[in-house]
């Protein structure tokens, strides 16, 4: 649809590409390493993340947050720990494309 085809372009060029095309007009392109400037994608995601909401009818972040809590949460936990926490946050795991079956669970 056509707010999906804007939203993946105000990530995609909105976002990553303006930055990129800026950064070549910067004192420090291609110097990274010299003014110890980090790596620009971690935050540029999250920047990204938002400006593919803009234009979509919902405005809902709640599968995004979810996701990020979830890595962070993983990095600190097992597997099963973090499903069982995860399940507390989602209402219908089938709806969100948990399917389970036994004696393990997948994910489609």
């Amino acid at each position: 649809s056509k707010p999906i085809v804007q939203s993946i372009c105000d990530h995609e060029v909105g976002t990553h590409l303006l930055r990129m095309m800026n950064d070549e007009h910067q004192v420090w392109h291609g110097f990274r390493d010299r003014y110890r400037l980090l790596n620009p994608w971690t935050t540029e995601e999250g920047f990204a993340t938002v400006n593919t909401y803009m234009t979509l009818p919902s405005k809902l972040m709640y599968p995004q947050a979810l996701r990020y809590w979830a890595v962070c949460r993983g990095a600190q936990t097992g597997f099963v720990e973090l499903f069982n926490e995860l399940l507390t946050h989602v209402s219908d795991a089938k709806r969100h494309g948990m399917q389970f079956s036994t004696p393990t669970c997948r994910f489609p």
